[in-house]
């Protein structure tokens, strides 16, 4: 397992990229979405919470699953990581 590792941080850098045409970033508003590995995710008291994020295993770590049952909404890639 290698968690946050170059490939993740890549991932999470052009996911950031790649959505700035379409959010705007602004600290009042009501969605606050964060592309993190699960075990980094804390959640924004007031906002909606989204988490975009994925996990290639069959397995959740603890960490995983409780930053799951703090989010609103999670978002994952691929049908394997849903």
């Amino acid at each position: 397992m290698v968690g946050n590792a170059l490939g993740y941080n890549s991932h999470n850098a052009a996911m950031q990229r790649f959505s700035e045409p379409y959010i705007d970033r602004d600290d009042t508003a009501e969605i606050a979405m964060q592309i993190v590995s699960g075990d980094h995710f804390v959640p924004v008291f007031g906002k909606v919470n989204v988490m975009f994020s994925m996990w290639e295993a069959s397995d959740l770590p603890k960490s995983y699953i409780r930053a799951c049952n703090q989010c609103d909404y999670i978002i994952v890639p691929s049908r394997f990581c849903k």
